[in-house]
């Protein structure tokens, strides 16, 4: 049989086209790095444009503020892993949740000062899985941060 009609024979002349062509695993970790700069990179345009709108005599101090969300976003970005470890996550006590009906109304000042410490986060769009939440988001602990009230 002549090379040309022996299958075998003409194996030899695929095998270096086929490892020519093999797929490279795609990048993901450039991905995701490229993702956590644009994040950042984002941030800061946002961060000047909301600077921006201050009055000149309270800029320094929000810039210092924003800084330092900025530098803890940065050390966010930079973790690796997720950011809660669940398994050291506790039930509430017995008594931590009050039903609604037996709570008294809050007087208008007491309201206020209530409001002055409410901090709202919408994880959506997968952002809470991305950041390794597992489960519900409902609960999330409050680190102590200084904010122009809190002095």
């Amino acid at each position: 049989m002549t090379e040309r009609h022996n299958p075998k024979a003409n194996n030899h002349r695929l095998e270096p086209a086929i490892r020519s062509h093999q797929r490279t695993p795609s990048g993901s970790r450039d991905f995701k790095e490229a993702t956590k700069r644009d994040a950042l990179a984002r941030l800061e345009v946002e961060l000047e444009r909301l600077v921006g709108t201050l009055p000149e005599s309270k800029r320094p101090h929000v810039e210092k503020e924003l800084k330092g969300f900025k530098n803890l976003f940065s050390r966010f970005l930079a973790e690796q892993g997720p950011s809660v470890s669940w398994d050291k996550i506790q039930k509430l006590p017995e008594g931590a949740v009050i039903d609604y009906s037996t709570l008294t109304t809050p007087t208008t000042d007491n309201i206020h000062h209530m409001l002055d410490k409410l901090v709202v986060v919408k994880l959506n769009g997968g952002l809470g899985t991305s950041m390794g939440c597992k489960g519900p988001k409902i609960a999330a602990t409050r680190h102590q941060m200084v904010s122009p009230r809190t002095r």
